[in-house]
């Protein structure tokens, strides 16, 4: 590939093929190190400047690394941890793929060839390999070279047989790889000297003409702007590339090349800094089992000015009592909605029952939202072996123990514990390493009577129980706001300012202290979406880790509902989402709206009328949108759905009462001011129009009368056949007959006879027709036939009388002469002189002076084919 490191690297592994299998796997191994690293840094590199905090950090930690592990933590951290939040949009692609490359072939088939490396130099090693990601089974591989002595070189040659390409397959397939990567060197006029260590740098060559910019000599990777990356030296010629590898003391920190195994040492002044530990959250659980109640529990306390959901708590509780179902409950909402407080608050009461024995709380949490803002805090446990040596800790009273033996031992107490029935509790369990596979692991072993509460952003997992979360009550929302406005000392607020931070807020009870908070302030009068934008790091705390695994027709869909804030149809968004699908033919734009629900960026509520979906942004959520969509390439596409949508009307949550009705007729009229100013717009707003009609079937209607209106060639066939597709599906009414009549008319402008007896026939059957309409049809088809401008076999002719004559059996009754004798000559154009016969008699009888009755009786006695 064309990565000038991966290039440098090739030329040694093929002089070490040609030593020996040995030197050729130590050498493959030093290229997954170098690998690792690079990707590594290049991601911290990806770190918003303005958080340079967390980035220094890291690079805190790395340059001490003793070991590859420690790179491959920190690769973790960058892209599941906090840290995730701050890196800049233009590395969202990046950061995306490694959250989600445990989903994709590639990634699966390259961690099967490490795994296999693996068994073949420790065969009895057992490893639920499929859930790990390649980096970390790459550290556990590496870590057991180093302990397993040298390898034959047979079994050197047939572990290198997996190993080579599993390295291969991830340099080839990582996007941070795909990126501009240069060196740059400052001249002494100012232009810099701009080296591509990637395929591209073009990004970069406006540094070579301009000398006003002034930044460090470095490797620099590009993410809207020139990122320099620190830990790794090079030079002007790319010669060489040398990475921190450990070795720090007061004076140097060790710099190795992977390339020509050459050793450096780099200033270790700009990361001397010493940095503390990260304290624990508020809310992660107790060091020590105690007793609470009846149970055996480490539940940290309720938090301070808890304001009660009754319903919530209620909902919560009874399915935490029941023994026989639902192991797994799981609590969903957004960040700050409530989740952890409500279920403490359900725990600390149920303890006092005799439900469980036990109660064992995890905390995942790696940040807590604080009325001060988002403070960082250290997650107690992020994977199995942490939940297991967690749980070791609190019930084996610190004993010693291999790691796979506490494993062991959680596990199985998932199924039966020794204290009796458990529940166990999982905090924020977003955070966690793959929660998809830790989600499956519980699920296999967790059993009746224990149960699992589970708290969470989102969730990706099935099989569970699940309870959403959603903003307070008015009532609540009142309770929080009167303890709030005690605790600031500030002024009530009037009726009209507690109802807008309720219906903008959405109930959402952080961002109603945050709001609290502010308006308490000297200068606190503010709008109140000036409030929340004012407060970055809660938007990017609440918002920013979900809205990265967001899938591309999400994040659109979710970016296009804040750009115009109302409660918009789920029918118009999928049917503007379908007009362009952004060269994506899989957008299902239904999926993408269940899955913003499910991670809750939207709300959706239903319509009483007509039980059609309306979907709605939450204030905050909403806020944070805006800004990102000001610098995501989508803009454009987005602007343009948002010109779609605006057509359908603005709609506050008190008109969605009124059903969908009200917005597609707006849309209409809008539509139909647009085309005409311009015709040709029709073809353009059509496959929008027809995905609304084939939802919402009068909407059939205005598309035919649009066509008739504003269509081009061939506008008539057009237009009758979206009149028939309003027949399809429409209920019997009034509507419907003139559809057909009208459908009839269209045919005869046409000159198609057989499609205007078959449109005159069937209005004849819609509601109860007086009978002098079905008599005129009856005329109509005879005067037809009698002209022969209607063309049309025998078998379709009779079909289509005798509908007409079985109709009219029902109702002779209703008949005058005149109809009778139209009757009869109906019947004698489809040769049943006998029927003839008959309505001639009933017409004759209903007046014997008819002519036309009088008429028929005589030709029907002159052909012999009826009898006196």
């Amino acid at each position: 590939m064309d990565f000038v490191p991966f290039t440098k690297m090739e030329h040694r592994l093929m002089q070490g093929k040609l030593d020996s299998e040995v030197t050729y796997m130590y050498d493959l191994l030093y290229y997954g190190e170098m690998l690792i690293k690079l990707a590594t840094l290049g991601m911290l590199s990806a770190v918003d400047k303005e958080k340079s905090e967390y980035s220094y950090r890291l690079k805190y930690i790395l340059v001490r690394a003793s070991g590859i592990g420690d790179w491959v933590q920190a690769l973790n951290n960058l892209v599941h941890g906090p840290i995730s939040s701050y890196i800049v949009d233009a590395a969202l692609d990046e950061k995306r793929q490694l959250i989600e490359m445990r989903k994709t072939t590639w990634h699966f088939e390259a961690l099967e060839h490490l795994y296999s490396a693996l068994k073949i130099l420790m065969p009895d090693i057992k490893e639920n390999w499929d859930r790990m990601s390649w980096f970390d089974l790459f550290s556990r591989f590496r870590n057991k070279t180093r302990g397993h002595g040298a390898p034959t070189t047979a079994l050197a040659a047939m572990i290198n047989h997996h190993l080579e390409p599993s390295i291969n397959i991830v340099a080839k397939e990582l996007l941070i790889f795909k990126k501009e990567w240069v060196y740059l060197k400052r001249n002494f006029s100012g232009k810099y000297r701009v080296s591509p260590i990637s395929q591209e740098g073009r990004s970069f060559n406006p540094l070579k003409s301009i000398s006003e910019i002034n930044i460090p000599d470095g490797v620099y990777i590009y993410f809207g702007r020139p990122c320099i990356v620190d830990l790794v030296e090079s030079d002007v010629n790319l010669n060489d590339f040398l990475i921190a590898n450990g070795g720090y003391s007061e004076t140097k920190f060790e710099l190795l090349s992977y390339i020509t195994g050459e050793v450096k040492y780099g200033d270790p002044t700009p990361y001397k800094h010493p940095i503390t530990e990260l304290p624990g959250s508020e809310t992660e659980g107790l060091r020590e089992l105690d007793v609470r109640g009846k149970c055996f529990t480490n539940l940290p306390p309720l938090p301070h000015g808890y304001v009660e959901r009754i319903e919530l708590e209620e909902d919560i509780t009874k399915i935490l009592r029941t023994e026989d179902r639902y192991p797994i409950i799981t609590l969903i909402g957004r960040g700050g909605i409530g989740k952890t407080s409500t279920a403490l608050k359900v725990i600390h009461e149920i303890t006092s029952e005799d439900r469980f024995q036990a109660v064992i709380w995890f905390s995942a949490r790696d940040i807590d939202l604080t009325e001060d803002g988002v403070k960082q805090v250290s997650p107690r446990v992020l994977t199995i072996p942490d939940m297991a040596r967690e749980y070791w800790r609190l019930v084996m009273d610190n004993q010693e123990a291999k790691v796979n033996i506490q494993i062991d031992k959680f596990l199985n107490d998932l199924t039966k514990s020794d204290l009796g029935p458990t529940l166990f509790v999982f905090d924020n369990f977003e955070t966690v390493r793959d929660p998809v596979g830790t989600y499956s692991m519980l699920d296999n072993y967790i059993r009746h009577p224990n149960k699992m509460l589970i708290t969470t952003r989102h969730r990706e997992f099935k099989g569970d129980y699940s309870i959403e979360v959603k903003g307070m009550n008015e009532k609540e929302f009142t309770e929080l706001v009167n303890s709030a406005v005690v605790r600031l000392s500030m002024r009530s607020l009037s009726d009209s300012e507690m109802q807008t931070i309720y219906s903008k807020s959405g109930g959402h009870p952080y961002v109603v202290k945050i709001v609290l908070g502010e308006m308490s302030k000297p200068n606190g009068g503010k709008p109140l979406e000036s409030i929340i934008a004012s407060r970055e790091d809660i938007l990017d705390a609440l918002f920013e880790r979900t809205y990265t695994l967001l899938s591309p027709g999400a994040k659109r869909i979710f970016l296009t509902l804040c750009n115009w804030r109302s409660n918009t149809p789920q029918l118009a968004i999928e049917a503007v989402m379908l007009r362009s699908r952004y060269q994506d033919d899989s957008f299902d734009p239904q999926e993408a709206i269940e899955e913003l629900s499910r991670v809750s960026f939207v709300e959706i509520s239903e319509s009483e009328t007509d039980n059609e979906l309306f979907v709605s942004v939450p204030l905050a959520a909403a806020v944070y949108g805006k800004g990102k969509l000001r610098v995501d390439q989508l803009k454009p596409v987005v602007h343009t759905d948002t010109e779609f949508l605006q057509c359908f009307g603005a709609a506050q949550s008190t008109d969605i009462r009124h059903g969908i009705e009200p917005r597609i007729r707006r849309f209409f009229i809008n539509v139909q001011q647009q085309i005409s100013k311009r015709a040709s717009k029709l073809d353009e707003y059509l496959p929008v129009l027809e995905f609304i009609a084939r939802k919402y079937t009068p909407a059939w209607l205005e598309i035919a009368r649009l066509i008739e209106k504003y269509g081009q060639s061939d506008k008539l066939s057009m237009a009758k056949e979206k009149y028939q597709k309003y027949l399809e599906s429409a209920p019997e009414s009034e509507e419907t007959f003139a559809v057909w009549r009208h459908i009839a008319d269209i045919s005869a402008q046409l000159n198609d006879m057989k499609g205007v007896i078959h449109a005159l026939v069937e209005s004849c059957f819609v509601g109860n027709r007086p009978f002098g309409e079905i008599s005129t049809v009856v005329n109509r088809f005879n005067e037809l036939l009698r002209t022969k401008s209607l063309v049309i076999d025998y078998d379709e002719r009779r079909f289509l009388a005798l509908r007409l004559l079985n109709l009219i059996d029902t109702r002779i009754g209703e008949a005058s002469a005149i109809d009778c004798s139209r009757i009869a000559w109906l019947s004698l154009n489809i040769q049943d002189e006998s029927r003839a016969w008959t309505y001639t008699q009933i017409g004759l009888e209903k007046d014997s002076t008819d002519e036309y009755c009088i008429s028929l009786k005589e030709k029907l006695l002159e052909s012999g084919s009826v009898g006196i």
